[in-house]
């Protein structure tokens, strides 16, 4: 009889010199495709940092700054020249209240990351998930500095920006030490009123020297970089109020003040003195230093506005 079952034919198993061909063969192919892109991606990358400023321009960083004229006495200011409202300060002039606002509202782990800061970076973007758009910066004070300092840095908030400042900000960090950066970022910052850096806006505010500066009106110019017009003590004094007690608890969180100098700061009620006007003083003589600095050919016809001369009335009338 014969079996009516179906004879079962035994596969023959690959052979081993062919199974090793073919994974051979997707190694290959695998790791072409891999050198392709990374070659691809490394030209892009070195196309897009060729394209950014170069960050040498911070070693000769001299900005414009403001020309003052005083009369015969030497005390009292006559006259102001200036492209720029602008006073430069060294970092170790710098109260240290005031240093230690900026970096409380700005960028408290400043002195820890290495130009940006991954945990904000987390917080912000959870934000913007939440909400839908690009509600929350997350920029630290390194990355601020090239969009206020370096030629060829956009404002606009566009992922292209982000991605250029990052780079920008670990060449910078790389390059400078914290103390200098806070240096360039504090003397270069808009805060309103016509002035750029925190020696211009102290005179502006409250007419002082930044050694004279109070706790509360340390608070309330480190609380106006986030937007000037809208934190302004002048024009709106109420929410720049509001603002300044949230750089006060900040700081307070932050261990950079106690909770005694806290309370006090926050009772402090702060009263803007701006300097009395002195256009009219004496016009016909700051006219004829307009005039002098112009032909004199020792002068660029802008230096009496960008090189921060202090003259006094009686040397420069003889």
């Amino acid at each position: 009889m014969k079996s009516n079952q179906k004879e079962i034919k035994e596969i023959e198993p690959i052979p081993f010199l062919k199974r090793f061909k073919q994974w051979y063969f997707i190694f290959l192919l695998m790791l072409t495709i891999g050198t392709i892109g990374m070659s691809l991606g490394v030209g892009f990358l070195l196309s897009y940092v060729s394209s950014l400023p170069p960050i040498e321009q911070l070693e000769n960083y001299a900005p414009a700054q403001m020309t003052e004229v005083f009369d015969k006495t030497g005390k009292r200011v006559i006259a102001k020249f200036y492209q720029e409202n602008r006073e430069v300060v060294a970092i170790k002039d710098v109260p240290k209240n005031l240093l230690n606002a900026f970096v409380a509202i700005e960028d408290e782990r400043f002195f820890e990351h290495f130009g940006i800061d991954i945990k904000r970076i987390l917080g912000a973007l959870i934000v913007d998930i939440k909400r839908m758009r690009l509600a929350q910066g997350a920029s630290t004070i390194t990355q601020q500095l090239p969009r206020n300092l370096l030629k060829n840095v956009s404002r606009e908030k566009t992922l292209n920006r982000k991605i250029k400042e990052t780079i920008l900000a670990l060449k910078i960090e790389s390059t400078y030490s914290k103390e200098q950066i806070l240096e360039f970022y504090l003397n270069q910052i808009f805060l309103g009123k016509g002035s750029y850096g925190i020696k211009a806006a102290a005179k502006s505010y409250f007419n002082k020297d930044l050694a004279d500066l109070t706790l509360a009106e340390c608070a309330t110019i480190a609380a106006i970089p986030q937007k000037p017009a809208l934190y302004s003590p002048i024009r709106n004094p109420k929410k720049s109020l509001a603002r300044r007690n949230i750089v006060l608890k900040s700081m307070l969180k932050n261990g950079f003040i106690t909770q005694e100098e806290y309370k006090k700061a926050i009772e402090e009620k702060v009263i803007i003195n701006p300097p009395d006007p002195f256009y009219d003083d004496a016009p016909y003589f700051v006219d004829y230093l307009r005039r002098q600095f112009s032909i004199d050919p020792d002068f660029a016809s802008e230096d009496i506005k960008t090189k921060g001369f202090k003259l006094c009335g009686k040397n420069v009338a003889e």
